[in-house]
């Protein structure tokens, strides 16, 4: 995800002058594409893992509850995420030359919380297709019409 998440941003500071104040307000929205796209990449493999040897078959007929099973995935995929964007972030800034104006607290909290919501619909619907043995393209759908055009995270 690390990796992937880096290649966006070389990607995007090729395709965008850098130097030009009108990408200077498209910065906001770049940390969040690379966000959705490097926490897909990340969340679809959280599940996949335990589809080898039914793993998690065999997790779901442990004396441990379903919502144990979910909780711990979350909190793995909800940290890998965060590290993510701890990394991509600053490397994003410091190749657009964005020079960071407001308070740091608002920002952290922005992040935060949309991480927080984003990994809680991308767990879930991650657990539905991984269940259902077909990833790709119904579970990106889903997820990207949740993250993108759902009140609730606007």
């Amino acid at each position: 995800m690390l990796v992937f998440s880096g290649l966006i941003i070389v990607i995007f500071s090729f395709a965008f002058d850098p130097t030009d104040l009108a990408v200077k307000s498209i910065i906001p929205g770049l940390i969040w594409v690379i966000t959705i796209f490097s926490g897909i990449l990340g969340l679809n493999r959280s599940f996949v893992s335990e589809q080898k040897n039914d793993n998690l078959f065999g997790m779901i007929i442990s004396p441990v509850d379903s919502i144990s099973i979910y909780l711990g995935k979350f909190i793995a995929n909800f940290t890998m995420i965060l590290t993510v964007q701890l990394f991509a972030t600053p490397f994003l800034f410091l190749l657009f030359d964005y020079p960071f104006k407001g308070s740091f607290l608002w920002f952290a909290l922005a992040i935060v919380i949309g991480t927080f919501g984003f990994t809680c619909i991308g767990t879930f619907l991650a657990a539905i297709a991984g269940n259902s043995g077909n990833c790709s393209p119904n579970y990106l759908n889903q997820l990207l019409r949740k993250a993108l055009f759902s009140k609730q995270l606007l």
